[in-house]
């Protein structure tokens, strides 16, 4: 669930430039209320969808071979110092994905045209909707921490891929897609990961919704900023640094 949750966030930005662009024309004032009350609509239905009968949490209790409760082990990590790791690499790995996604258009725009900005952005959100998508069934056979870790690999393998050659379609289209396909999976393997170390309360699944939203806003503001300065590359480059910088807090926060 964990995985199918944002893989639907993945399929909306893949959905709605498609449908604006197939039913604004010269309409466009009028389309976006309408797809609003639809999306809206399709909420409440699903909201309003009955839960099967007889659906009851199960729990479980571990116990010793004599009968008596497991004493649970003491984490190696002290669970402030995990879930302060945990949080930024949220908050890192969120700044990244979201400005990428955010600049992604303008970049290829400024070096090519405004048609292959457009398939490259569309191609670039199915990428990354198809990844989290077969994340849902890779689950059970790759651990969280894996996943993480080569998904934070390929990813700036492809980010760098950028940087290094600049103005090739072909390296753009590579670039974009691979980096969609690689890090998709990344963000609900850092919840699972954790929650498989510690209680996941309310109040901890709040910090990183915090986290998330501050990465979401901080660092495609400061992408957009440094682009005036430092050309196109400034995109791919804050890119593969923010995915540095979340591969040495997913070390500190799940290296045990």
């Amino acid at each position: 669930c964990v995985s199918a949750l944002p893989c639907c966030y993945g399929s909306g930005g893949r959905a709605a430039p498609v449908l604006v662009a197939a039913f604004a024309v010269g309409q466009e004032t009028s389309i976006y209320p309408l797809l609003t009350v639809g999306f809206a609509a399709l909420a409440i239905a699903l909201f309003a969808m009955r839960e099967p009968t007889g659906a009851t949490a199960a729990r479980v209790v571990v116990s010793e071979p004599g009968g008596s409760p497991a004493v649970p082990l003491a984490p190696r990590i002290p669970p402030r110092r995990s879930f302060a790791a945990a949080t930024s690499v949220i908050l890192v790995y969120v700044g990244a994905e979201i400005g990428f996604a955010s600049w992604l258009y303008e970049f290829v725009n400024l070096q090519f045209a405004a048609a292959a900005a457009t398939a490259i952005t569309g191609a670039f959100w199915a990428a990354f909707s198809a990844s989290r998508l077969a994340a849902v069934f890779a689950a059970r056979r790759v651990t969280p921490e894996r996943f993480i870790a080569l998904a934070l690999a390929a990813g700036l393998v492809f980010v760098l891929l950028l940087i290094v050659r600049p103005g090739v379609l072909a390296i753009a289209w590579i670039g974009a897609v691979g980096f969609g396909l690689a890090v998709g999976p990344i963000y609900p393997n850092v919840i699972t990961a954790y929650s498989h170390r510690y209680e996941l309360t309310g109040k901890r699944f709040g910090g990183i919704a915090v986290a998330s939203c501050t990465g979401s806003m901080t660092f495609p503001w400061l992408i957009g900023r440094l682009l005036d300065v430092g050309g196109t590359v400034v995109v791919p480059a804050v890119t593969a640094g923010l995915l540095g910088a979340s591969a040495a807090a997913a070390w500190m926060a799940f290296r045990r």
